[in-house]
Formats: structure tokens, C-alpha cells, sequence
């Protein structure tokens, strides 16, 4: 530990203790209220820091360490405790032990961090460490770049230096990208085995306050790539507002409201990019023009951009407040998240939530009081904690050997994750089997769980599961995937909304099940909604009030998002049932259209656009597969006609009118990668296995310019916040057992660098 350091946190205590009496308290001082008897001046002109840290004439004893008395005094900490403290004493708590300048400047920079000086100072290393961590990429980036050249012969490796710098900006890299403390690197063998693997016995790990100065100028770099990014991004849109913008709230373990914010955009090298930006203390309040305003006051002063001209989307959850915060930015329309939505759906399907008022003494939920759904699932959670312990955990294991049982999972999803509740009943019939027999010999003490759940009960159970599958497989994850899904989120809607009509539901059937078989293919028979129990048809009209309360019929965004997606832009028709709506929507975005080619057009010469064919064929990727619904209704829904080769035709140049551009861009056809049934592409198998924005890169964007502009612009808009999510829960990481207090700048830093 440096000098310095003791010195601060060591209690500055004299050896002449003042006697208490009048003499000594209105003893002469000078202008810091130190005593005039103590003879204290800079130790000289050319350093700054002396002006602030004065040496003593005569160094003071140190009655906790005899053997390392004062030398010296900060005037500004005496100056400062003279307005707090008015005894005769109170200068001795300034006193302390500076070796160097460099100590002295770490005092200033704690403990007068808003002092003219510390500010300099502190800009002064984060420049230089800064420069530092710039010249370590742009040398790791040129070292990648350099082919190794294959040996002649074998020779035995020698060891690489690392040097001082290189180490510190990887330890910190290092700490950064896994969340840990400082504290972490404070361990015998781990500095024994970098000292091994760099054959440097005196190699040592960044302090404390060096790691934490190469963080934040790693975190300046990052603030300055972002800024650079967005603003390249911004230009290459057209200057037109282009970015999604998750934003809200969350309480910190230090009960510290703080603002999250997190853009996706599809960047002009057509990959999905998202990036958290601020993750903001917010102590003004939750009212939404507080929060806008700190949104866009943080982004301005910290990547110098007006984030209100870039944002064409606001998400939030579906509090007013949240909701409201879009109402401040001028350019931006407010979208409810399709996900929050259904799982609210799915939450008040259940009986998990009520719609109450006067206190919550009256239930006025659409549909009725439905108490007795959230009894069941509250049994069934009982029931799976039951299985938590070990020892019945082995139980059941041998019941699945000596009964050859599929794999037995009893674990709980969180109750923040949405659709938890299906996978609860879903798993729990899975597992009724394996529960029956458990219970048959079980002790008399452990019984009492399992008699709680009623035949009526497990009927209920399966009837549930059955009504609220669909929607809980799409907010589970089915549809959900790292690319773009706006253009198809009014055919999800469609098809959510066409399942809540069915006259019957295929429900699980409670039997043994096939050791081959998982909860997810588990047998299921069609059952009549006639012949469901009077809480299972309430379970369904709550479910169709909520989807008729929560989802509107249209949404102009979405439309013009399938408008411009070249897999599914042709059953438009077919998925918006309202004509006047669609041919409104459709005229809207022509004239974004027209704006935006004529941007182009005014900026590109007329012979440098690409020819483009109205077939376009494409290589594309295979992610996942859906299976079409066996319903006549939904396969027609569900079918895209293959183009035929025999009307293809070329257009030659790229087109001088803006409405013919459209009408070309309507008419084009896709070969796409993806098998066929009869001619026609199925909707789904398109949305799973084709990479529409690498067809945009490798196609459209040529063909179509503004097309994909206007593409980049409504594509992006997210159906989850999971983004926002993640973000947020790296609270958990950032303040936990080995780091347990932090300052908001530096916890902000670390989630941010942790989660960029």
C-alpha cells in the first residue's frame, strides 16, 4: 500500500493533543485555518500539486504510526473542514504522508474530485490511457492481419514480453467482459500463473486505481465508436429518424431508480445491431417528461447526438408513464411490446392477474373472477418445490428407471418469464405419472401436497394448458429469433387470434408417457369446447377479452413493415382484412418512398444504378422449421406462390419515377431457399429459414435503394424488450458477494461495457 494511501485511511492524529483552553482556541491562523505556529509551504513552483499539498517545515508525530510521522498538509481538505469544524483541532485531520507527486495527485482526485485541478488531471490520464488502449487495438488488429509463414523445421517457441500497459489493458478487458471486481485478481496463484506463462518472475497485476483509469478510458472509446457509429448510420439512412428506442425503469438493490435505454437499428451493413446506452440514475421522479428529458440530456452530453432526430420507435412496457415518455419526441411513434402484451394475455387467461378497483375489494376483469386458476397454479408450484430436494430428487430418478420414464425435469421458470405458467402445467401433466407414483409410497407426512390437487383439479390443469399453449410457444420463444420479425408480427396476431376461435383445443392426455417422447410431443386428443368444465370456458373468455382489450385490429407500422419484406409483402391482402386501411397505409409509405428517391436520385448519378431482374434468385441459411397448421383456413393463409421462370422480365436501368420503382418493387418475385409443397412457399418455413436482411444486402439495396432504406427503417422495430432485459439484469452481476457497494459512474461503466 502506497504512502498515500495509509494516509487517508489512517485517522491524522498529533502527538500535542490540544489542551482544550482559551489560549489555544483563538490561536492566530492563516487563511486554510491552519495555526500560524505550523510552518507549511509548496515544495516548489513548478509542480501544480504542491500549490494544494503543502510540505511541513517540521513534520508532526503520528501517534497510531510513531515511526512514520506528517509531512505534509492538504490546504484545501483544511480550508474545507474549517467551514465544517470550527475547533482548534480540526486541522489535524488533514495532515498525511506524501512520497511523490503521483500520491498526491491520487488524493486530489478523491477526495477534491470537483476541484479545477483533479478535473485536468483526471481528463489528462484518461487521454493518455486512452492513446494507450487505441494503440494496443490498432497493433492487435495489424498482428491478425499478417499470415504466419509456415515453418521449416521444428523450433522450440520462445516467450513473447508483455508489456506493463498490455497487460493492464488486458487484465482490464478481462474483469470487464466477466463482470468480476478488482478483487479478483488479488490471488497468489493466478499472478503465478501469468508470471509462468509470460516468463516474467516480476509481473504484476493493475492496482485498484489503475484498473479502474484504463476502464473508463476503454469506456471512452467505446462512447467515441458509438458516437462515430450512429452518426455514420444516421447518414447512410438519409438523415431520417431510423432507430427503435427501448427505454425504462428499474430500482437497483440501493433502492436507486435508474434509467435504461438500449437502440436497435439495422445498420447499413444490414446486420440487427443493438446497443445499451445509458443506464442512468434517476432520482427527479418517474413522470415521462422526466425521464425524456434525461434520456436525451445523457445521450446529447455523452455521444454528442440528439437521439430525438434518430429515434423512429419508442418500446416500452405498457404503464402510462412509460407509454407517455414518446409523447416528447417529436418524430418517434409509441409501439406496445407484442411480448408484454401476451404474456398480460396470458397472465389474466390464468387468474394470475385481476383488474380491480375501490382497493382491490371488486373484480371487474372481462370475463369474470377466475380465483380457481390461480389456486391450481399455486398447488402446482408447491408441488414442484416439494421435488426440489435432493433426496426426492434421486427418488424420482430410480422411479424413471425401474418404470422406464422419459427424463423427469421438475424446475420452475422464473415468474418474471413470460409463459412461465404454461411450462408449469405442461411440465406437471408430463410428469403426473411419475408424481402417482412417487406419492404411492410415500411417507404419510409427505402426502398432504399432493391430496391437495383434486381429479377436478388435473382436469382444469389440462384445460388450461390447452387454451393458452399457442400463445405461450410464441412468447416462449417459437417465432422469436435473433433476426428481424415486425414485418410478420400481424400474421402472428392473425393466426394467435384464429386459435382463440377454434371450437376445440387438443388437450394432454394424463397416462403414462412413451420413454421416447418429451413434454413437448406428449399425446394430446382433441376436445370439444363444449365439454370443457365451467372454469375452463372461463379461462377461454378471459383470454379472448384481453386479446380484444389489448391488441388492435391494425397497425400502420407493422403494415408497412410486411409491405416491404419480399417474403410475406404478397398475402398482405389476405392478412390485413380491412382494404380502405391497407391502401392507406400502402399510400403513406409511397410517399416515404418518393421522398426518399428522390433523395437518392439527387445524389446519385442515374447511370450508376444497378440493373436488377424482377426474379431474384438468393442463397439463404436454415435456422429452425414450424410446421404449418393442418387448418384449410390458416394453409392458405399460410401459402406464397413459387415464381415462374417463364414470365420473369428484365427493367433494364433502375427506374426515373418513384411510383414506378414502387409498382416494380410490388411485382418482383423471389426464388427463394426453401422447399416447396404444390408450387407454393409456406409463410412460416420462409420466416424461419430465410435471412431477409442478407437478402437485402445482397440484392434489394442494389435493386431497390430507398426500398431499403425505408426497410432498415420499419423492419427494426422489435417485437420483445429480452434486450432490454438482459441489460438490465447485469445489476446482478455488477453488484454482488465480491463487490457489494459501487458508485453509479462506475457501475453504469460496467454495465454498459458488459453489455456492448
Amino acid at each position: 500500500m502506497s504512502e498515500s494511501e495509509c494516509a487517508d485511511e489512517d485517522v491524522a492524529v498529533v502527538a500535542q493533543a490540544s489542551s482544550g483552553s482559551e489560549d489555544s482556541r483563538a490561536a492566530t491562523v492563516d487563511k486554510f485555518g491552519i495555526p500560524a505556529v505550523i510552518k507549511h509551504a509548496p515544495l516548489n513552483a513548478f509542480t501544480p500539486i504542491w500549490q494544494f499539498i503543502h510540505q511541513l517545515a517540521v513534520p508532526q508525530p503520528n501517534l497510531l504510526k510513531a515511526n512514520q510521522p506528517f509531512t505534509h498538509i492538504c490546504a484545501l481538505c483544511a480550508q474545507k473542514k474549517r467551514q465544517s469544524d470550527t475547533t482548534a483541532t480540526s486541522w489535524q485531520a488533514c495532515l498525511m504522508r506524501q512520497g511523490s507527486a503521483s500520491n498526491a495527485k491520487l488524493h486530489m482526485l478523491r477526495q477534491h474530485e470537483d476541484h479545477p485541478f483533479s478535473i485536468e488531471e483526471a481528463n489528462r490520464r484518461k487521454t493518455q490511457k486512452l492513446a494507450k488502449v487505441e494503440s494496443h487495438d490498432k497493433r492487435s488488429a495489424s498482428e491478425r492481419q499478417v499470415p504466419s509463414k509456415p515453418k521449416k523445421q521444428r523450433t522450440l517457441e520462445q516467450a513473447i514480453a508483455v508489456s506493463k500497459d498490455e497487460l493492464r489493458i488486458l487484465a482490464t478487458r478481462w474483469l470487464l467482459s466477466s463482470s468480476l471486481p478488482h478483487a479478483s485478481t488479488q490471488n497468489a496463484e493466478l499472478l503465478y500463473m501469468l508470471r509462468r506463462l509470460s516468463n516474467q518472475p516480476d509481473l504484476v497485476l493493475p492496482a485498484r486505481e489503475t484498473f479502474y483509469e484504463f476502464a473508463e478510458a476503454d469506456f471512452q472509446r467505446f462512447i467515441n465508436l458509438t458516437s462515430e457509429y450512429l452518426q455514420e448510420e444516421f447518414a447512410n439512412a438519409r438523415h431520417i429518424p431510423f432507430v427503435a428506442l427501448l427505454h425504462d425503469l428499474w430500482t437497483n438493490a440501493s433502492n436507486v431508480n435508474v434509467v435504461g435505454v438500449t437502440a436497435i437499428f439495422i445498420g447499413s451493413q444490414w446486420r440487427l445491431v443493438s446497443l445499451s446506452l445509458l443506464a442512468s440514475p434517476n432520482q427527479a421522479g418517474h413522470a415521462a417528461g422526466i425521464v425524456a428529458a434525461i434520456v436525451k440530456e445523457k445521450i446529447q452530453k455523452r455521444y454528442n447526438i440528439d437521439i430525438e432526430s434518430y429515434a423512429r420507435f419508442t418500446v416500452s412496457d405498457t404503464t402510462g408513464s412509460a407509454r407517455n415518455v414518446s409523447d416528447h419526441f417529436d418524430s418517434t411513434d409509441q409501439v406496445d411490446c407484442l411480448m408484454h402484451l401476451l404474456s398480460l394475455c396470458l397472465l389474466y387467461a390464468l387468474g394470475l392477474k385481476e383488474n380491480t378497483r375501490q382497493g382491490g375489494a371488486i373484480t371487474v376483469t372481462p370475463g369474470g373472477k377466475f380465483s380457481e386458476g390461480f389456486h391450481v397454479i399455486q398447488l402446482l408450484r408447491d408441488l414442484a418445490t416439494f421435488f426440489t430436494s435432493p433426496l426426492r430428487q434421486g427418488k424420482l430418478k430410480q422411479l424413471k428407471e425401474l418404470y422406464n420414464l422419459p427424463r423427469i425435469n421438475t424446475s420452475i421458470d422464473a415468474k418474471t418469464r413470460v409463459g412461465y405458467a404454461t411450462t408449469l402445467l405442461r411440465r406437471s401433466v408430463y410428469n403426473y405419472y411419475a408424481f402417482t407414483k412417487y406419492f404411492e409410497t410415500a411417507a404419510s407426512t409427505e402426502q398432504a401436497t399432493w391430496q391437495k390437487l383434486s381429479d377436478e383439479d388435473w382436469n382444469l390443469i389440462v384445460e388450461m394448458e390447452s387454451i393458452t399453449n399457442q400463445l405461450a410457444q410464441f412468447s416462449l420463444g417459437e417465432v422469436q429469433r435473433s433476426g428481424v420479425s415486425s414485418s410478420y408480427a400481424l400474421l402472428f396476431r392473425k393466426l394467435l387470434g384464429m386459435t382463440l376461435e377454434m371450437k376445440s383445443f387438443p388437450c394432454l392426455v394424463l397416462e403414462r408417457p412413451d420413454v421416447l417422447s418429451s413434454e413437448f410431443t406428449q399425446r394430446r386428443v382433441s376436445r370439444d369446447v363444449s365439454l370443457f368444465s365451467a372454469n375452463g370456458k372461463r379461462c377461454l373468455a378471459r383470454l379472448k377479452d384481453q386479446w380484444l382489450l389489448r391488441f388492435p385490429l391494425h397497425d400502420d407500422n407493422e403494415i408497412k413493415a410486411m409491405l416491404l419484406d419480399p417474403r410475406i409483402k404478397s398475402k398482405a391482402s389476405a392478412i390485413v382484412d380491412d382494404a380502405d386501411v391497407l391502401a392507406c397505409v400502402e399510400r403513406e409509405l409511397i410517399q416515404e418512398h418518393e421522398t426518399i428517391f428522390n433523395m437518392i436520385a439527387n445524389s446519385t448519378p442515374a447511370n450508376e444504378a444497378p440493373d436488377v431482374a424482377n426474379r431474384v434468385g438468393f442463397s439463404g441459411s436454415g435456422l429452425f422449421r414450424l410446421e404449418p397448421d393442418a387448418s384449410t383456413v390458416i394453409s392458405s393463409l399460410l401459402d406464397v406462390e413459387v415464381p415462374s421462370f417463364g414470365d420473369s422480365s428484365s427493367h433494364g436501368e433502375h427506374a426515373r419515377a418513384a411510383l414506378s420503382a414502387w409498382e416494380k418493387w410490388k411485382s418482383i418475385s423471389v426464388t427463394w431457399p426453401c422447399e416447396s409443397n404444390g408450387g407454393k412457399y409456406n409463410l412460416l418455413k420462409l420466416y424461419s429459414s430465410v435471412d431477409v436482411l442478407r437478402w437485402f444486402r445482397d440484392h434489394g439495396e442494389q435493386g431497390y435503394p430507398a426500398i431499403a432504406v425505408l426497410a432498415r427503417i420499419y423492419l427494426a422495430k422489435p417485437m420483445s424488450t429480452a434486450s432490454q432485459e438482459r441489460f438490465f439484469s447485469l445489476a446482478g452481476y455488477v453488484i454482488n458477494d465480491l463487490r457489494t457497494s459501487l458508485d453509479d459512474n462506475r457501475a453504469e461503466l460496467l454495465c454498459l461495457m458488459k453489455a456492448n
